[in-house]
């Protein structure tokens, strides 16, 4: 007898648009009594190699150019959503159990108005929404939304070299918003001026047009670099407002509509050349403060509880420094952060600290995924078998990586909990669990065509000489996989891991040809709709793209791949149900196709999920976060401090001596002749360019900019001297650290005039350094701006 199975999720009444379709309640945060916010966060922003793997550290202070847009980073996202950018719908900066991946209204009054086909959407905004300083006078309206999606729509140019050829939007606007909104890839190809799709009948008032029914549309327009852009007064006629010549640093330069701003935003002035924008103070080169935007209002956002009255930024060098930092109080958090196992480890384990860590999902799963084309894979019985047999525990064990800050939580179903609101957070398929169900793996075994003698054990000639695919990159995976294979053979599977390298682990995701039987996979979200994660690893369009599942594969493209199994299952006619669906309606509807995807298809067998743990000072009173993110940090905005910091801010030491250099803002402009004039390389076009320098109180920051692609356009750093000698010191980022050549300087006019006599330190042993040195620094004066 099969094992019983569990009853799917009662059917829903999923809202496809079908029929008229008009806008939804909106829904509110959870009524409570708001806590008493004010005082000063501080939060530390890690700079080296070893914090998340998605973040960026995007302030001046370290050496970086901040774009709400074009820096498609956690901690980007985060300052957007949390603090500087509201947006048409957002999330309320909580964990997925505290509703913080349910959609709501933020700039939209409400949910939008959808049409009957599912083409037209229609956002009404609330009115006497203001601009933060230097536009405290100008209300948000529905164009700047207009503009900020067309900035995003515009292609990046060779300035911004991470784009690849993109647009300013970067990954998200590029995957996700140009095939469905009406008139994008029009003007993305610069056949028009303006996306068709998006009107502004009135001030108040967006009109989305779709080329197809898209029902996560809200959850899209909710990315959080798509906030308002304001006209520029001062040249009304550029396209892009106050953002434009800023192609990939806006946010140095940015307009607030969140509930902070950078500290010294009311000094900021478009009214010169854009390269002549200053940022504000409060972006400053050792430290970063945001304050509060007096034009914010908590009547008029329901979503952002903003209780720090003031955030301060500061920066962090290693992992050990994070955690001293926040231990002894000298700052509360870290934003880009989070503690490695051993260190949870040690937190949890101490009756002081224990209360000061919050562990929480990082929203990405690792599984075993499985070729449905490739024998004995083809028989549903195998599968499930297989996903009764593997020990998710033994597994998490092997995957445990104390050096990258992760640990590991048993998972059981197929979408991660943030995709469909915690609705499957208990669930998992009949009989599976944490640990090994040998007995229950070889009883379905039986039913399998491959047993023939149905002992529970498979033993058809396809059961041998199996091999499973694993990326040799991490250590850890490869432990994991032999742990795997070591189950396997339990239920009569002959299982080799078999390792290869990055690229090849890759390449394997777009060569059915090779018929990969089984790979270690993994998966992070992209925003909290399983839009993005089961039609791309399960609809007929991933054949040959993200997922070795071969789902959806016609018989025409297993007979062109070589497969002997003739037919696959197809769920593209559940994946579009779920996917014309809005609102509430899909997130049951992705709910309810997991369950039965992981009963009824097993494409590959979940494992693990990793989970992250948060390390906070003990003034925190509460602690948040912000689980819409596509890997969740702490939500800013939502955590309250108390009483004054027992320990001082961590401000770097003031250089010593210092020159009496005039202090001030330089401009000099490099070319690659002068580069090659100076020795330099014959193709260093990326170190050619205008810098504008900076000059102050023994510290200094560049910035350079060029029609080239130009990696690391801003560097931050200290110059030190005596008498007519100077030498500076490139701190940030941290990977261009490096002590320059010692110069000597003179006054010449208005302008600064460096001497390089002979190349010192790392420029002594590289030539092409050497010459780039002495092109900026020796071979025009530094022309003086103020």
């Amino acid at each position: 007898m099969p094992p019983p199975r569990r009853f799917l999720l009662p059917l829903l009444l999923v809202t496809a648009i079908a029929g008229s379709c008009t806008s939804q309640p909106s829904p509110e945060p959870t009524p409570s009594t708001a806590p008493e916010g004010g005082g000063t966060l501080r939060v530390g922003l890690l700079s080296g190699d070893d914090g998340l793997e998605f973040t960026w550290c995007p302030l001046l202070l370290c050496g970086k150019t901040l774009d709400p847009q074009s820096t498609s980073f956690a901690d980007v996202f985060e300052l957007d959503r949390c603090c500087l950018m509201r947006t048409l719908l957002s999330y309320e900066g909580s964990s997925v159990g505290d509703g913080g991946t349910i959609l709501r209204p933020d700039l939209a009054k409400s949910l939008p108005t959808i049409s009957s086909d599912g083409l037209t959407w229609t956002f009404h905004l609330r009115s006497g929404i203001l601009y933060g300083p230097p536009f405290e006078d100008k209300e948000i309206v529905a164009a700047d939304l207009i503009r900020s999606i067309e900035r995003a729509f515009t292609p990046a140019g060779p300035a911004i070299p991470w784009a690849n050829g993109g647009t300013i939007g970067g990954y998200y606007t590029d995957t996700y918003l140009p095939d469905v909104i009406a008139g994008a890839r029009e003007f993305i190809d610069r056949k028009a001026e303006h996306v068709s799709g998006l009107q502004a009948p009135d001030p108040h008032t967006l009109v989305v047009h779709l080329t197809q029914p898209t029902g996560d549309l809200g959850q899209r327009l909710a990315f959080p670099q798509l906030g308002p852009i304001p006209a520029n007064p001062a040249r009304p006629g550029d396209p892009l407002g106050v953002a434009q010549g800023h192609d990939f640093d806006y946010g140095l330069v940015m307009v607030s509509s969140g509930p902070y701003m950078f500290e010294g935003s009311d000094e900021i002035s478009f009214d010169g050349p854009p390269e002549d924008v200053r940022p504000p103070s409060g972006n400053g080169w050792t430290k970063a403060t945001l304050v509060r935007n007096p034009s914010w209002s908590p009547a008029s956002d329901p979503i952002r509880a903003a209780w720090p009255d003031r955030i301060e930024f500061y920066r962090v060098d290693s992992a050990g420094q994070a955690e001293q930092l926040v231990r002894s109080g000298a700052i509360d958090l870290v934003l880009n952060w989070a503690a490695d196992a051993g260190t949870t480890g040690r937190w949890l384990d101490e009756p002081d600290l224990r209360h000061r860590i919050t562990v929480a999902p990082a929203d990405f799963e690792r599984n075993l995924g499985l070729n449905l084309a490739v024998p004995p894979f083809d028989d549903l019985h195998v599968r499930r078998a297989v996903n009764l047999v593997v020990d998710r525990r033994a597994v998490a064990s092997a995957l445990e990586d104390r050096g990258r800050g992760i640990t590991q939580q048993i998972f059981t179903h197929l979408a991660l909990d943030a995709y469909e609101d915690n609705l499957l957070l208990s669930y998992a398929p009949p009989q599976v669990g944490p640990t090994s169900e040998v007995e229950a793996a070889q009883d379905e075994m039986k039913l399998s065509r491959y047993d023939a003698d149905h002992d529970g054990r498979c033993d058809a000639p396809a059961c041998s000489g199996l091999q499973l695919l694993v990326n040799r990159r991490y250590p850890a995976d490869v432990i994991a996989a032999e742990e795997i294979t070591s189950r396997l053979r339990a239920i009569g599977l002959d299982v080799h891991a078999h390792d290869v390298g990055h690229d090849a682990f890759n390449a394997s995701y777009h060569h059915p040809s090779l018929h990969v039987a089984l790979r270690l996979d993994n998966w992070g979200k992209d925003y909290p709709s399983a839009t993005s994660f089961l039609p791309v690893l399960l609809g007929s369009g991933a054949v040959g793209e993200a997922s070795i599942a071969m789902v959806g594969a016609t018989p025409d493209q297993l007979e062109r791949y070589g497969y002997s199994v003739r037919s696959v299952p197809d769920v593209d006619g559940r994946l579009a149900a779920c996917q014309d669906s809005v609102f509430d309606a899909q997130l049951r509807c992705w709910a309810q196709l997991d369950q039965y995807l992981s009963e009824q298809l097993v494409p590959w067998v979940p494992l693990t999920q990793l989970t992250q743990g948060w390390l906070h000072s003990s003034r925190v009173q509460q602690f948040n976060i912000d689980a819409s993110i596509f890997v969740p940090l702490p939500a800013l905005d939502h955590i309250l401090v108390h009483g004054e910091s027992p320990s001082p801010a961590p401000t770097p030491p003031a250089p010593s001596p210092v020159p009496s250099i005039p202090e001030g803002i330089y401009r000099v402009t490099v070319s690659l002749s002068d580069i090659v004039e100076a020795g330099g390389g014959k193709d260093d076009v990326e170190d050619t360019g205008t810098f504008t320098i900076e000059l102050r109180d023994g510290r200094f920051m560049w910035h350079q900019r060029g029609t080239n692609a130009i990696f690391d356009p801003i560097a931050v750093g200290r110059y030190e001297g005596e008498g007519e000698r100077v030498r500076f010191h490139v701190d940030q980022p941290y990977y261009n650290a490096a002590d320059l050549s010692s110069l000597a300087w003179r006054v010449d006019g208005a302008s600064l005039a460096f001497q390089l006599s002979r190349c010192t330190g790392k420029a002594a042993h590289d030539r092409f350094f050497c010459g780039f040195q002495k092109a900026l620094f020796a071979a025009h004066p530094w022309e003086r701006l103020e």
